[in-house]
């Protein structure tokens, strides 16, 4: 047994209230559907089906980004899962570009060949700059707001 302790990797997830606002959306939607239905009969509740299906996909959106969706910070590495499921992974080491979009709060990774998006609103954000200032990648000039 070596004397090296192994160091946990750091899971960062969305907020939970984007998985609040998801399931609000779809009450919301179904209240919508279940009032037509009572003031408009079969014909409004039929009408109100579009509606119900918007806020439903959103609903879902926000669900699957708030349970699926995730960022996991490695000792020496970073992997995202997507909105889909499927992941990417990166060393830390091998990040030669850094970007920050001001207006998508996303903090972009490169290693020349493949990207990471880590979106800002991520518990735990803060941890992955201090983590890529551990591998001494420059992130002074993006200015966070962290």
């Amino acid at each position: 047994m070596s004397d090296k302790k192994l160091i946990e990797p750091v899971i960062l997830h969305l907020h939970h209230y984007y998985g609040n606002f998801g399931i609000g959306s779809i009450i919301f939607g179904g209240l919508i559907s279940a009032s037509a239905f009572f003031n408009e009969g079969t014909e409004g509740f039929h009408g109100s089906l579009p509606v119900f299906g918007f806020f439903a996909f959103l609903g879902l959106l926000l669900l699957m980004g708030r349970w699926i969706m995730k960022v996991i910070v490695h000792e020496n590495k970073i992997t995202k899962v997507s909105l889909l499921g499927t992941s990417k992974e990166m060393q830390l080491a091998e990040i030669i570009k850094v970007k920050f979009n001001k207006t998508t709060l996303e903090l972009k990774l490169s290693d020349g060949k493949k990207s990471i998006s880590c979106h800002q609103h991520l518990v735990g954000f803060s941890y992955i700059i201090e983590k890529l200032n551990d591998f001494e990648i420059n992130t002074e000039h993006l200015n966070i707001n962290v």
